[in-house]
């Protein structure tokens, strides 16, 4: 195929992945586009988009007929806008077809259970299967911490079937995680009482449904990992650096107290890995009745230090793709690092590495995606 042109200046590809597949990267930016790019670099489709991008996945249906997903936000960008103090950008779920043509917009349903939710969140929103989705969006609600009246925001998730709305949970259903959160949690904050703004305690990030369709595994950046029953919505278990609760699992001494990780991903139903921001590295962890059976965290060099965005996708048993999330090219000792790197993680050798070499206004803040799917435009 025709290979598409872009500046080579600004976006700096070294080494090639082994692995004959594609990578999604979606700067967030005002006139930010979406990009894939084959393992050694080349451009293979462009798409201009009118929002934010972010969150791209490669899909397949049934029939193995290759699609594409991810969010754009509609709104403004600050959290403030919406009274929260944390940073929440609402948006929309696009399925695309393989050159990211829009072929349906998903949205959250409203139910009349939460009455006043905003709209679909940025980040975290899933599809499951044909016409099946799984989305989180946010709602300001009054709620009682510690029998006083405080404001916060509350986190939703949404079930979607065929239309319907089939599952839904929210954040404040679970009382627990108010006094699990260890941030943005000033319940008792003059300005929270008065609704000037809501606390962010939780802020989820993403989520994941067990094969089995029992549990479900949701990330909150200020509370940590918890586990769900599905069908009772029960809160089984909290890991997380914040205070202890009944429903509390500690870590083993020797492992990476985890924190403002991102992109939950499942290897089994009991075995989970994300992208812990806390130390930037690629962790597993696997509970079993109850009991934490291992966490196990891989580092990898970097000088990044931040808490937002990023993701770590296992390409094969020995392949890894790490984003290093959201960047601040001001910040000389961020702005030069690599965005997307490859490591095999049996040498530790490092593969291919993409770097951005762009200070423009449509890129201060950066956001990437790495995708694991396979090179449908060469084979």
């Amino acid at each position: 195929m025709q290979y598409l042109e872009y500046d080579r200046t600004k976006i700096k590809w070294q080494g090639t992945s082994p692995v004959n597949k594609t990578f999604l990267i979606a700067p967030l930016g005002k006139k930010s586009p979406i990009m894939i790019f084959n393992a050694a670099g080349q451009l293979l489709v462009k798409k201009q988009t009118n929002g934010f991008p972010a969150e791209l996945r490669q899909l397949y249906d049934l029939s193995g007929y290759s699609y594409f997903s991810g969010t754009t936000a509609v709104g403004p960008r600050c959290a403030q806008g919406y009274n929260a103090n944390g940073r929440y950008t609402l948006g929309k779920l696009y399925i695309t077809d393989n050159y990211l043509d829009t072929r349906k917009v998903i949205d959250y349903i409203p139910t009349p259970n939460i009455p006043k939710v905003l709209g679909l969140h940025f980040h975290g929103n899933y599809v499951l299967g044909e016409e099946h989705f799984l989305v989180q969006a946010i709602s300001m609600e009054e709620v009682l911490v510690d029998n006083v009246k405080t404001y916060v925001v509350n986190c939703i998730l949404q079930e979607q079937l065929n239309g319907e709305v089939v599952w839904e949970w929210q954040s404040i259903d679970c009382p627990e995680l108010f006094n699990a959160s260890f941030a943005r949690n000033e319940y008792h904050n003059q300005k929270v009482l008065d609704k000037v703004y809501a606390c962010d305690y939780a802020h989820m990030n993403s989520a994941v449904k067990t094969s089995d369709g029992k549990y479900v595994y949701i990330s909150f950046k200020h509370i940590g990992i918890i586990k769900l029953d599905y069908s009772t919505k029960e809160l089984i278990w909290i890991i997380g650096p914040g205070p202890k609760t009944d429903r509390t699992l500690e870590l083993p001494k020797k492992a990476l107290q985890f924190a403002h990780q991102h992109d939950i991903h499942l290897i089994d139903n009991n075995t989970i890995y994300f992208w812990d921001n806390s130390h930037f590295c690629y962790t597993e962890l696997k509970v079993e009745n109850d009991e934490i059976i291992y966490c196990s965290s891989t580092s990898y060099p970097t000088k990044c230090t931040h808490t937002v965005m990023g993701n770590a996708v296992k390409v094969s048993d020995n392949i890894i793709d790490l984003c290093y999330g959201l960047r601040y090219p001001l910040l000389p000792h961020v702005y030069l690092q690599p965005i997307i790197v490859e490591y095999d993680m049996e040498t530790g050798k490092k593969l291919m590495e993409l770097t951005i070499y762009d200070r423009s206004d449509e890129l201060v803040n950066v956001m990437y995606q790495v995708n694991r799917g396979v090179n449908i435009y060469e084979n």
